[in-house]
């Protein structure tokens, strides 16, 4: 089929051949890419989803939910990681991330965490370092580049990991390949 029609710029439009399809809001960063229609296994559909590279990190025992919102038979401990690979849109704010097929969490329950692919992090002075948790546990010395290779957002502040569980702020370091 040839695409007649394609908008890019905050919304996509298609035209395809004779049928045409409707106008979705789309947003982008470097790891969310695409938006889509979520169906279940029995055809009914259960609301737009965006496709995401991340982890989520779970802040206390955490309920399970499926898809329609319904609360699952299982949860996950507190402090571990989960795959997050689409998120569950309603009027454009998260509302769930999907960790199993058919499992997901509600984004107050955890953290999302963003891959970044790997990049270096040098602190323009000493800086503190923290666990995942917020809690200070040493020092980044100025002038050191450290790999990084994750970014989240804790408490309204971006931090880097630059080991298992430390993490920098955004603000006390240079970023650079």
């Amino acid at each position: 089929m040839k695409i007649t029609n394609l908008i890019i710029a905050g919304a996509v439009a298609l035209t395809l051949g004779g049928l045409s399809t409707t106008q979705v809001q789309a947003s982008a960063d470097d790891n969310n890419i695409s938006v889509n229609n979520q169906y279940d296994s029995d055809g009914q559909y259960n609301g737009d989803y965006q496709v995401i590279n991340g982890e989520v990190q779970t802040h206390s025992l955490t309920k399970l939910y499926n898809s329609k919102g319904q609360l699952a038979s299982r949860s996950l401990q507190a402090g571990t990681y989960w795959i997050a690979d689409r998120m569950l849109m309603s009027d454009g704010q998260p509302t769930l991330y999907r960790v199993s097929t058919d499992e997901w969490v509600k984004p107050s329950d955890v953290t999302f965490i963003n891959p970044i692919g790997a990049s270096l992090v040098t602190a323009r002075s000493n800086a503190n370092l923290y666990d995942s948790t917020g809690n200070v546990v040493g020092t980044l010395p100025a002038g050191v580049a450290y790999r990084t290779d994750q970014r989240k957002t804790v408490n309204g502040v971006i931090m880097y990991r630059v080991s298992t569980d430390q993490w920098v702020k955004a603000t006390d370091v240079n970023i650079g390949k």
